[in-house]
């Protein structure tokens, strides 16, 4: 399980930008690397809210959201949703085409979940 950061509400941004840029975040460690992610996440947010699929500063939903994400991004995204009860509930995959990634949804928070080395 990985971490994503939650400043301005990015951590699904965050978190699908660590795939796509095989970035992996380490805790509480700041690089140039990490604040890149967080400005492209910025960047992507303003492309989500021009196309009337995000709120300027309120939590993305995968749906639709997240398929947009995947087509533009050339990736197939499964969310696996783990509730405050802790009821585990994996989604159907959104995308089409791409590499398949896995995200950890917990109330009001995204992370990835990053492939066990073989």
């Amino acid at each position: 399980m990985g971490v994503a950061s939650g400043v301005g509400n990015n951590c699904l941004l965050d978190t699908v930008l660590q795939f796509v840029r095989n970035i992996r975040r380490q805790p509480g460690v700041d690089t140039e690397q990490t604040r890149e992610l967080e400005a492209q996440a910025q960047a992507l947010r303003s492309e989500l809210i021009a196309n009337d699929l995000a709120d300027e500063h309120d939590f993305i939903d995968m749906y639709p959201g997240g398929a947009r994400l995947a087509r533009s991004l050339d990736i197939r995204i499964q969310t696996i949703e783990v509730e405050g009860s802790g009821q585990v509930t994996a989604h159907p995959v959104v995308g089409q085409q791409g590499r398949l990634v896995h995200i950890l949804h917990t109330p009001n928070h995204f992370q990835p979940l990053w492939p066990r080395p073989l």
